[in-house]
């Protein structure tokens, strides 16, 4: 399956790539839903099952290094606050 959001980990910097993790842990997880079974196509549940989980174990390493930074253990860091709306 093709993904708009799969490029991730190339975006520059690590706002825009904690945003775009997010993005794509949304697409992946409606894809969980999905049954292309009809169509001669299968979907692996299992194999998205554990693709989304070692995405979200990258989202909740990136939060780590964002709650480092906001407690000033790196200088110039970016807080996670500047990520969420």
């Amino acid at each position: 399956m093709a993904y708009t959001f799969a490029n991730w980990s190339s975006q520059p910097g690590f706002r825009a790539q904690y945003a775009r993790l997010c993005l794509h842990i949304d697409e992946v997880s409606l894809d969980m839903g999905v049954d292309l079974a009809s169509d001669g196509t299968s979907a692996n549940r299992a194999a998205l099952g554990v693709y989304l989980n070692a995405l979200m174990s990258e989202k909740n390493r990136l939060e780590k290094i964002a709650g480092v930074m906001d407690a000033g253990n790196l200088p110039g860091g970016v807080g996670l606050g500047d990520f969420r709306a």
